[in-house]
């Protein structure tokens, strides 16, 4: 099963797929949107977008019952591989509902109201003057000399124009105008229309050409890292790396307690499971950069024991990371492979190798042939003596050195030597099917190899000198298995008489390729011209 992935309570759930070749690339693939579906939820068909070549992402909207926090669904998948044809089913993809609590306030639309409140009860205005009546007693002297503000009882009842402000009130006079006064270029309506010198600036609301000191820069920086990211606008670069955040998942830790190289506690809380088969990668501490699969996580304690253990033992308050990349145990591979209906062909060929029993039987047929060697007598290490008196069961030999190599039995008609596996033929002769001359291998055993339905056969005979390929035909592709091979007299005519090692090797319907038999062909010359 894949690693765990998240929805929000209330919002469409979409899961994001990778479809990856034997050789770790990225493949085209189909979707079957038909038998794709949550588990538990039949009726709710998928829309399936492209993200990128392999990746897909699988959206399933209005799903009802609507999930609820905390709710663990399972996505499963079915589909095929574009170029190979290859299809999987219910490849499944477990998926965490969490609540929907990011916020939707947008400032650049949204607005707060907030209700009139009258009550000022516990208020009070600080200073000498606490009322409203207290403030409402300026005199009109302390304002204006000459009385341009008039009162009653108190209160400020009439303002009168004064036009006579020139020098005694500050005014600014022709008479005592500063010499450059003019190039101020005051214009009719007293507005400054251009200034031609500044001695000192002290404030200005124009920035431009200005720029922030290294002391801004890094309170920007700061403010900008501590920004607390929120869903923003679709489209927008806030909502693609509030996207990133949510696919990324990663959760930071601190290692605690006494920890070995294999188990350390932490200051992790959720819940147990949640980071099996996920990957830790160490931060801080002597182990910084260090990664290992999880086997297990358990929330007492925040435990975490390792699929393998590190080069040593971290210490408390080390940091680390865990990474949603995830990493099945050897033991989830293990049972793939003995289990289940679609490892049956590599359950076949695994029991067609070499068990403990049969190895000990290599080994008692070898010594078998050596105690019939033993009792010949050699002069010259590359013969035997001429008068070695010795008699030799040479059929013994021949059959203890192919049970010795691991022979198969084979049932071979025709042309061929009584070992199975020797194949005479006469050069330019047929040895075609209807004459019944056919080479045909025939297995002693019911299902003596793999399945040979939807196969494709290949013999192959070569020497330094010369070689043939022939296409064999599968005549019993199960129980009694069986198949032939027919030669035409071109056929056999092109080859120089002498010896060929061969083998016929088969392509499996699953593309798996073995062989099923290897012996030595031998071509004898004709000394007959057939016209």
């Amino acid at each position: 099963m894949a690693q765990e992935q998240t929805a929000l309570v209330g919002e469409s759930i979409s899961v994001l797929v990778n479809v990856i070749d034997s050789t770790g690339s990225h493949v085209a693939a189909t979707i079957n949107t038909t038998t794709t579906r949550i588990e538990g939820f039949p009726a709710t068909a998928p829309t399936v977008t492209t993200v990128n070549a392999g990746i897909y992402r699988i959206v399933f909207s209005g799903v009802s019952p609507a999930p609820a926090e905390g709710d663990r669904l399972v996505v499963k998948i079915n589909g095929q591989i574009t170029s190979t044809g290859t299809a999987w089913s219910e490849y499944g993809i477990p998926v965490k509902i969490l609540a929907n609590d990011v916020s939707t306030f947008d400032e650049a639309v949204d607005q707060v109201t907030v209700s009139a409140n009258n009550d000022k009860t516990g208020y009070s205005i600080s200073g000498t003057k606490q009322t409203l009546d207290a403030l409402n007693d300026i005199d009109a002297s302390a304002v204006v000399s000459g009385g341009a503000i008039t009162t009653s009882g108190g209160s400020v009842s009439t303002v009168t124009t004064v036009s006579n402000m020139r020098g005694t009130d500050n005014a600014l006079l022709a008479a005592s105008a500063p010499a450059n006064f003019g190039t101020l270029g005051i214009n009719g309506s007293g507005h400054v229309s251009q200034v031609s010198v500044v001695d000192t600036l002290t404030a200005n609301g124009d920035k431009t050409g200005y720029s922030l000191s290294a002391a801004g820069n890094t309170a920007t920086a700061d403010a900008l890292l501590d920004h607390v990211l929120g869903k923003g606008t679709a489209g927008t670069v806030q909502r693609a790396l509030w996207q990133q955040l949510k696919v990324s998942a990663l959760v930071d830790g601190e290692v605690s307690g006494t920890p070995t190289n294999s188990a350390f506690d932490s200051n992790l809380t959720a819940v147990t499971g949640a980071f099996d088969h996920l990957l830790v990668v160490f931060t801080s501490g002597s182990l910084q950069g260090e990664a290992r699969p999880v086997l297990t996580y358990n929330s007492t304690n925040g435990r975490i024991v390792l699929q393998e253990a590190l080069t040593s033992a971290p210490v408390a308050a080390d940091e680390f990371i865990v990474v949603p990349d995830h990493s099945a145990p050897i033991a989830e591979y293990y049972q793939y492979f003995i289990s289940g209906s679609n490892p049956d062909a590599f359950k076949a060929d695994v029991a067609a190798l070499a068990t403990q029993a049969s190895v000990n039987t290599i080994d008692a047929n070898v010594d078998a042939v050596k105690v019939k060697t033993d009792q010949l007598t050699f002069t010259n290490p590359l013969s035997v003596d001429a008068t070695a008196t010795v008699s030799v069961d040479t059929a013994a030999i021949a059959d203890a050195v192919i049970a010795g190599i691991g022979g198969t039995d084979v049932t071979i008609s025709s042309v061929i030597a009584a070992d199975g596996t020797t194949i005479t033929i006469v050069r330019g002769d047929d040895y075609n099917n209807s004459d019944g001359r056919a080479i045909t291998w025939t297995g002693t055993t019911s299902d003596q190899w793999p399945s040979l339905s939807g196969a494709t056969l290949k013999f192959t005979a070569t020497n330094r000198m010369d070689s043939i390929t022939v296409v064999p035909v599968v005549t019993q592709p199960t129980g009694t298995q069986a198949f032939r091979m027919e030669l035409s007299s071109t056929e056999s005519n092109e080859l120089m008489s002498g010896r060929y090692p061969y083998d016929v090797q088969a392509t499996l319907s699953s593309g798996r390729i073995i062989t099923l038999v290897i012996g030595e062909l031998i071509v004898k010359k004709s000394y007959t011209d057939v016209e």
